[in-house]
């Protein structure tokens, strides 16, 4: 049975809201660590 176009949508932003997690995880790695004084710089 086809899925429906709630179903298509909702499916839809789960991997949007998955991918922006990974995205988001992989900005951290990238930065490395940041001391507390220098977040005011980015």
């Amino acid at each position: 049975m086809p899925k429906t176009r709630s179903q298509q949508t909702s499916n839809n932003q789960n991997h949007h809201a998955e991918l922006l997690k990974q995205l988001w995880e992989a900005a951290v790695n990238l930065r490395g660590s940041i001391d507390t004084p220098d977040y005011k710089r980015y």
